[in-house]
């Protein structure tokens, strides 16, 4: 009986032997976190492919709004203003913040062009709150872009996006031949590279609809 109780002590695992085990085990969970990550972000793909064409097939159902027809007046006055079609100020507003004129996201970008402090005042805007002085600044903005590459819409809106800043130090270090958004395209923040794709799809969309 006394002998049945009594188990033997398991022998010592040799400090080399643990080691080995530890990394084993170690790699085991690496393996595993990246297998994780890859789902998720395939899944990610997959819910933004899904929203987008869901959103695409309701798009010409709801592009003809209350918001964009109030603001048809400010927007076609902004555009002729500043040499800019107002599909394309229309397709910045949606993009932006969903003709909401309260809109304010995490980088403190404000209004229905999102303008952030700092070019709010450069543009003399006040209030950003207030639609006309919003759409006045903002497309003031995008044509001082427009111009500063040479009529480059993509690279203007790119800037939009992202600061003048970001885009001019990227063109500066691209070959003549990549001086262009299809050339710095994947250098950029990846908002900014869906960002103008969209920008550009949806201004097709509203060159369709007459306001």
């Amino acid at each position: 009986m006394n002998g049945y109780l009594k188990r033997e002590k398991e022998a010592p695992v040799p400090p080399i032997k643990s080691v080995f085990l530890g990394l084993a085990v170690a790699g085991s969970m690496c393996l595993y976190l990246v297998g994780l990550i890859e789902s998720l972000r395939s899944e990610r793909k997959v819910t933004f492919r899904r929203n987008t064409a869901s959103f695409d097939r309701s798009f010409n159902r709801n592009v003809v709004g209350e918001r964009p027809q109030e603001l048809a007046s400010l927007v076609d006055q902004a555009a002729q203003r500043h040499g800019l079609e107002p599909e394309l100020i229309y397709a910045v507003i949606r993009v932006e913040s969903n003709f909401n004129p309260r809109a304010v996201s995490y980088r403190n970008a404000q209004g229905l062009m999102q303008l952030i402090p700092s070019t709010a005042r450069r543009y003399g805007v006040r209030n950003t709150f207030d639609p006309a002085q919003n759409i006045a600044g903002g497309s003031w903005y995008l044509a001082d872009l427009k111009a500063r590459y040479n009529g480059d819409e993509e690279l203007a809106l790119a800037a939009y996006n992202s600061g003048e800043g970001n885009v001019d130090r990227l063109l500066l270090t691209s070959s003549p031949r990549s001086r262009n958004f299809v050339g710095i395209r994947h250098r950029l923040p990846y908002e900014t590279r869906s960002y103008v794709p969209r920008i550009m799809r949806y201004r097709r969309e509203y060159s369709r609809v007459n306001f």
